[in-house]
């Protein structure tokens, strides 16, 4: 699956790429340069994500954990982050996860990758937040 604005892509956002995936199938998804403002969730069974670059590929959200969230109450920490990964398989490389949110004393915490899946392997992945 190829995720982009180039004439081979399929889908122009990540999380469009990843919800067509069977829940249990394994997938590989390519993710040309770009900024993906999204905020991914995967609880899928086996995921690989390769960007084109780790600064060219870069998949950003600006939740803080003192923004509202569509409930009325904060985000909270847990609820910042700008991709959530559970499930079985993780693999991503050459790309970049940020939370845009700003500065922890005016928008709490962002976080940029929560993390539970099963087995992970992250290679040339930048992950940026905005932590204590």
């Amino acid at each position: 699956m190829r995720v982009g604005q180039s004439r081979q892509a399929q889908y122009a956002a990540i999380h469009e790429a990843i919800d067509a995936v069977p829940h249990e199938a394994a997938a590989e998804i390519h993710s040309d340069n770009g900024i993906y403002r999204e905020k991914l969730f995967c609880d899928k069974r086996d995921i690989t994500l390769i960007g084109e670059s780790r600064e060219g590929v870069r998949i950003e959200n600006g939740d803080g954990a003192f923004h509202p969230h569509a409930d009325g109450r904060p985000f909270g920490t847990f609820r910042s982050y700008t991709a959530f990964f559970k499930g079985g398989r993780l693999s991503a490389a050459n790309l970049t996860i940020a939370n845009t949110a700003g500065p922890g004393r005016i928008h709490g915490q962002g976080i940029a990758a929560a993390v539970e899946s099963e087995q992970v392997y992250f290679s040339n992945v930048a992950l940026l937040g905005w932590q204590d």
